[in-house]
């Protein structure tokens, strides 16, 4: 007999989860904003759920990758700003997150080897062209496999350095995220 394996209600919208990763301990991860932000969730097979694994104000944007052998889960989210993209694990209790990408305001993108113990990264923010570099997977640099250093100095002869991030308040207090280029 067929029955459902996870259902969602809300009486306003429902988002479809993106992520859907089976463990072979029987239980799976998926993503939901359930509580108003895109977090991890692991749930049974039965489709109880066993734990939210991130909680707070902010989107899990991707899981990167799953080690189960050390029972820790990789994804990308803007828990510092929503102009920054940053690398995160968390435990399979959800007990204990670690952040990663340390030192790297702007964008990461990153591609975790096979067995999860390695990644490589590309960072780029509004006036950096991308960087690439390999870690292990605590977020150890291994090593700059290219930093764009003569695009960099290019772009700064031009005067391409020009875009500028910001925040500003409105009247009705709500905060909104611009940037703004200017002429060199």
């Amino acid at each position: 007999q067929m029955r459902p394996l996870y259902t969602e209600d809300d009486e306003a919208y429902v988002e479809v989860p993106e992520t859907w990763i089976f463990l072979s301990n029987g239980n799976m991860l998926l993503t939901s904003e359930r509580d108003g932000y895109n977090h991890i969730y692991m749930y049974d097979m039965s489709g109880r759920q066993l734990n939210q694994l991130t909680r707070g104000e902010y989107d899990v944007m991707s899981v990167c990758s799953v080690d189960e052998k050390n029972g820790l889960i990789y994804y990308l989210s803007h828990q510092s700003s929503p102009l920054n993209c940053e690398l995160y694990s968390v435990d399979f209790k959800g007990k204990k997150s670690t952040f990663l990408s340390k030192g790297q305001e702007g964008w990461n993108r990153v591609d975790f080897s096979a067995n999860s113990k390695y990644y490589i990264n590309s960072f780029t923010d509004a006036n950096t062209p991308p960087v690439y570099t390999l870690h292990a997977s605590n977020g150890k640099l291994l090593k700059i496999l290219e930093d764009n250093a003569e695009l960099r100095g290019r772009m700064k002869e031009y005067g391409v350095e020009g875009k500028h991030v910001g925040t500003l308040t409105t009247s009705k207090g709500t905060e909104l995220n611009y940037y703004i280029i200017l002429p060199p």
